[in-house]
């Protein structure tokens, strides 16, 4: 008795695959096209690290070194009006030098310490190089005093992500003229994008190129994709 209904049903689910099928463009291949993009951002910040090491007879004696170390720098910074934003150090470090503990004659621990800016104020003056170049020479000379390695100005943003974002976007949207170039010598016709490989987001902090040197007008982000496009024969 249910014969009937039965049949009914499978007819309007073949008709719907059927519409399914034909709605698509017949499938001829793949093409894969790389796109690179850089992003400039306006930096929000610049760090300095200090790496100091302290040596005595104990690793005892060295610890309060690097402990009595981080109320100096701290006074020094307040005294030379540099107090910065974040102030961040790590604890002190055993250095061991292939794997094993060094003798007790040469105790020796290092530590890590991060000053952040804001560079708000900076890019706000008038004379925003002037300061830069100032902020630099007083953490240098801060290095010089307590003899330790400083690395650094690094500019940052506060969220990286925002700009990672839109040079992954301008790098796809970039990636699309050399697919469509490929497409038209066959001939050919792009109909959709069948995958997204992400290969590298970077931020510039080195380059031989002058103008992609981070500053305080801008830091770079650089992003690379591979686009797969579907294409279907016919222009």
């Amino acid at each position: 008795m249910n014969q009937k209904p039965m049949q009914g049903l499978l007819a309007s689910a073949w008709l719907l695959v059927c519409v399914v099928a034909f709605a698509q463009p017949d499938y001829a291949g793949t093409i894969e096209c790389e796109g690179i993009a850089t992003v400039t951002a306006v930096p929000d910040y610049l760090e300095f690290v200090l790496k100091p090491r302290f040596t005595s007879t104990t690793l005892a004696r060295a610890t309060a070194l690097a402990n009595n170390f981080v109320t100096n720098l701290q006074q020094l910074l307040e005294a030379r009006e540099m107090v910065p934003k974040e102030f961040e150090a790590s604890p002190p470090i055993i250095i061991r030098r292939n794997g094993k503990v060094p003798p007790q004659d040469r105790a020796e621990v290092c530590m890590r310490v991060r000053l952040r800016y804001s560079i708000s104020e900076i890019l706000a003056s008038e004379n925003a190089e002037q300061e830069f170049a100032t902020l630099c020479d007083k953490a240098l000379g801060v290095a010089q005093q307590f003899r330790c390695l400083l690395e650094g100005p690094v500019l940052g943003v506060l969220n990286p992500e925002v700009t990672e974002r839109a040079a992954i976007a301008k790098a796809i949207e970039n990636a699309y003229p050399s697919g469509e170039a490929c497409a038209q010598t066959m001939p050919a016709r792009i109909y959709a994008v069948y995958q997204i490989n992400v290969q590298g987001v970077t931020w510039i902090h080195d380059s031989e190129r002058w103008e992609e040197l981070p500053s305080l007008k801008g830091i770079q982000c650089r992003a690379k994709v591979r686009v797969t496009y579907l294409f279907t024969a016919g222009s």
